[in-house]
């Protein structure tokens, strides 16, 4: 330490409420325990968007296995009236992908 420093310049001044930060309160604690209820909270959400989705696609997996093949033309039936722009385009791919998987 120099002789023109004094021990005050070293201290930290209060924070709101006056409580000084140092080692002894705990705020790189604090910080770390934000940090893994912030890690918990997220896990929570991500295992909740998890389920969600898991749950979806057993109920479409049983909708399919009990469907039956005309009710599944129906359906896409029902799907191009709605939209056929959309099912042009699907065709046109599926058509292109076919073809170069064919093709000599």
């Amino acid at each position: 330490m120099n002789e023109n420093q004094s021990d005050n310049e070293f201290v930290r001044p209060p924070q709101e409420g006056g409580v000084c930060p140092g080692p002894a309160s705990g705020s790189a604690t604090d910080r770390a325990a934000g940090a893994v209820a912030l890690a918990e909270a997220e896990l929570k959400r991500a295992k909740e968007a998890y389920d969600r989705v898991y749950d979806d696609a057993i109920r479409r997996i049983r909708e399919v296995r009990e469907a039956k093949v005309g009710d599944l033309c129906d359906e896409v039936l029902e799907k191009v009236k709605r939209c056929p722009g959309t099912s042009l385009f699907v065709a046109g791919l599926l058509g292109f992908f076919l073809g170069r998987l064919f093709r000599r």
